[in-house]
C-alpha cells in the first residue's frame, strides 16, 4: 500500500511546475492525520522537554503531580518559550534529554514543575513514557483517559474489597455473639437442672 493511499497524498508527476505547492499540500494532509505534535500557547515561561498541561484559560503550563490544576500532563514541550509565545509540543514519540541519567526500559512518570522522574510516586501517579537509554525518552501521552479510568476502577475495587471485609468482620462478631448467647443459655439450663435435682433429693430425704 502506498502513502498516497493511506493519506490521500497528491500525485506529483515528473516535470510538475508547482511541486512546492503539491509537497506542502501533502505535508498538510499528513499533519492532519498524524496527531503526534501540536502548537501550544504558553501561559508561563517553560523550558524544552518540560511536561505541560492545558488549563481552563486556554494556555499551557508546566505540569506537576502535586497540584490538581496542573495534572495530568497532556504534552511535552519541544522548544523553550516565554509567556504567551507559541511553541511546538509532542504527544507521542522520542525526545532527547541532554545530560539525562535514565535507566533504559524503566518507566518515566510525571514529577514536579514539568520534570520527568523514574522514581514511582506514592500518589497522583501518571506514567508518561519509558526510557530508551540514559538521554532518550519515548513519550506516550495518548493513553491519558484510559490510564485515569484504570486508576478509578482500581480505587472502586479497593473500596468494594474494604466493604466486603467489614461485612465479613461484622458477620463474625454476630456469629460469636450468637455462640456466646447459646452457651450462656445452655449454662443456665444446666444450672437450673442441677438446682432442680438438688431440691428433689432434699425433698426425698426429708420425707
Amino acid at each position: 500500500m502506498k502513502l498516497s493511499d493511506l493519506y490521500d497524498l497528491e500525485y506529483i508527476p515528473y516535470g510538475i511546475t508547482d511541486w512546492v505547492g503539491a509537497v506542502n499540500a501533502d505535508f498538510a494532509k499528513i499533519e492532519a492525520n498524524m496527531h503526534t505534535r501540536l502548537l501550544v500557547t504558553l501561559g508561563e515561561a517553560c523550558a524544552a522537554n518540560q511536561l505541560i498541561k492545558l488549563r481552563s484559560d486556554g494556555y499551557w503550563y508546566k505540569a506537576s503531580r502535586l497540584y490538581s490544576a496542573r495534572r495530568p500532563a497532556f504534552a511535552c514541550l519541544i522548544e523553550s518559550g516565554g509567556a504567551l509565545s507559541q511553541r511546538r509540543a509532542i504527544r507521542r514519540g522520542p525526545i532527547y534529554v541532554s545530560g539525562g541519567t535514565y535507566t533504559p526500559g524503566g518507566l518515566v512518570y510525571l514529577g514536579v514543575s514539568g520534570a520527568f522522574t523514574q522514581t514511582e510516586p506514592a500518589s497522583n501517579k501518571q506514567i508518561v513514557g519509558y526510557a530508551i537509554d540514559a538521554e532518550n525518552v519515548y513519550i506516550d501521552l495518548d493513553g491519558i483517559v484510559e490510564a485515569l479510568a484504570t486508576t478509578t476502577t482500581t480505587t472502586s475495587s479497593s473500596s468494594s474489597t474494604s466493604t466486603s471485609s467489614t461485612a465479613s468482620t461484622i458477620s463474625t462478631i454476630s456469629t460469636t455473639s450468637s455462640t456466646q448467647s447459646t452457651q450462656s443459655t445452655q449454662s443456665t439450663i444446666s444450672t437450673t437442672s442441677s438446682t432442680a435435682s438438688t431440691l428433689s433429693t432434699t425433698s426425698t430425704n426429708t420425707a
